[in-house]
């Protein structure tokens, strides 16, 4: 038989004690901007692709039952919450201007 090796599996974390400075020259070195990410286009734009999607399930939705398999309940709709979707993912991802001042400083 053969003898099993024992590992002893250690970690460590080394944190920085003291000032406060510790965590703010951590986020300067890092180029973390400050404040809050959305301005007032992303939240135009969002509540733009909101109006989209609540407007194509809205038309989805069919209280008589009529006709279920009509373009007006099917392609139009979903093509309608597909496009509030993508503007939704646009507005969360897009930088619109007044944030330069959070910009990395390039040091000489």
């Amino acid at each position: 038989m053969a003898k099993k090796k024992k590992i002893k599996v250690t970690a460590s974390l080394k944190v920085e004690a003291g000032t406060s400075d510790a965590g703010k020259q951590r986020r300067s070195e890092l180029h973390i901007p400050q404040g809050f990410p959305f301005t007032k286009w992303n939240f135009i734009w969002m509540g733009v692709g909101l109006v989209l999607i609540v407007l194509g399930y809205v038309m989805m939705y069919d209280g008589d039952g009529k006709d279920i398999f009509a373009p007006e309940r099917i392609t139009y709709p979903t093509i309608l919450v597909m496009l509030g979707y993508a503007v939704e993912i646009y507005a969360i991802l897009a930088r619109f201007g007044g944030r330069k001042k959070d910009a990395p400083k390039e040091q000489a």
